[in-house]
């Protein structure tokens, strides 16, 4: 049964320049902030050495969020690519989660997967 908690973790792999982070539960605007806080500080040394930085988030275990948390979503997919992040894979298994991403990251580098391999060939590739 899944959790509606908010949980997260982040870890960047800096040889190929890509964060990684997976998201579950039901996030509230304190647990959004705390997760946006520690991507900035993982992605912080990259971004200020201008080197090449994409993104792969696991949404598996997310659950459609509210319209403010949306929001802030759309809003964070903005300052990522305008901050160096060149393209994002998300990967999502529930079809009205989807639908939420496509609305927020409309008009973004920013594809949807269904399984990680599809979406770590996407983001490697040159």
């Amino acid at each position: 049964m899944t959790t509606l908690a908010p949980s997260y973790s982040v870890e960047l792999d800096p040889v190929r320049g890509e964060l990684h982070f997976v998201t579950s539960g039901l996030f509230d605007k304190p647990a959004m902030d705390a997760f946006l806080r520690d991507v900035a500080k993982a992605v912080g040394p990259l971004l200020a050495e201008k080197r090449k930085l994409r993104a792969l988030g696991d949404l598996r275990g997310y659950v459609t969020q509210t319209r403010e948390i949306g929001a802030q979503m759309a809003a964070t997919l903005e300052r990522a690519e305008s901050i160096g992040i060149e393209r994002t894979a998300i990967i999502i298994n529930s079809t009205i989660l989807k639908l939420q991403y496509k609305r927020v990251s409309e008009g973004r580098n920013v594809q949807i997967f269904e399984d990680a391999e599809a979406a770590l060939a996407w983001l490697r590739a040159d």
